[in-house]
C-alpha cells in the first residue's frame, strides 16, 4: 500500500474482538515498529478513536490520551480531519465484540457508514484493515450472560466480551 504523507486517511479497522487488539500497530510511534518505519508520516497524524465509555473510565482515560486515542464522536473526528490529520475507527464497536467467538470473523457494517461520510466530506481516502485470528486470542463464550450483555449494548453502549 502506498500511504502519501500529502493526503488523509479514514481507516476502517476490523474485527473489534475482545479488547480491539488490532488498533496497537496504529498508535505505535516507535521507530522500531514496522509499520512506523515505512509510514512515520501517516503515524505522526493518526488518532483512534475510542467507545465514549472508555474515557469516563480513570487510569484508562489516560492510557487512552497518552496512546493517542480520542472520542469517536462526529464532532471530535471532523475536528481531526479538518486539522489534517488522519483517522482510524473500529466500525464494528460494541456490536462486533459482542458476536466474537472463537473460530469464527465476524464484521458488522450495517448501520455503519459514518465514517464514509466523512471521508467524502473531508477528501479523505478509506483505508480498510483487518487482523487475522484476533478472535482466536481469547476464549469467547457468547452464550454466557447472552441477554444482558445484549441489554447493556444496546441501552448503555457498552460491551462485556465474555
Amino acid at each position: 500500500a502506498d500511504l502519501r504523507p500529502d493526503k488523509q486517511y479514514v481507516v476502517g479497522l476490523h474485527p473489534h474482538g475482545a479488547h480491539c487488539f488490532g488498533a496497537l500497530p496504529f498508535q505505535s510511534l516507535s521507530p522500531h515498529s514496522p509499520l512506523y518505519a515505512r509510514f512515520p508520516e501517516f503515524l505522526n497524524k493518526m488518532r483512534l478513536g475510542g467507545a465514549t465509555v472508555l474515557f469516563y473510565l480513570p487510569f484508562i482515560r489516560e492510557l487512552l490520551y497518552l496512546s493517542g486515542w480520542v472520542l469517536v464522536s462526529r464532532t471530535t473526528l471532523e475536528r481531526q480531519l479538518a486539522g489534517g490529520g488522519n483517522v482510524g475507527v473500529i466500525v464494528g464497536g460494541e456490536a462486533e465484540s459482542l458476536c466474537s467467538e472463537n473460530g469464527q470473523d465476524k464484521v458488522v457494517l450495517q448501520g455503519r457508514k459514518g465514517f464514509v461520510r466523512l471521508a467524502v466530506r473531508y477528501g479523505a481516502e478509506l483505508v480498510p484493515t483487518y487482523t487475522f485470528y484476533l478472535n482466536e486470542t481469547f476464549h469467547f463464550n457468547p452464550s454466557l450472560f447472552a441477554a444482558p450483555r445484549q441489554w447493556l449494548q444496546k441501552h448503555l453502549k457498552v460491551a462485556l466480551p465474555i
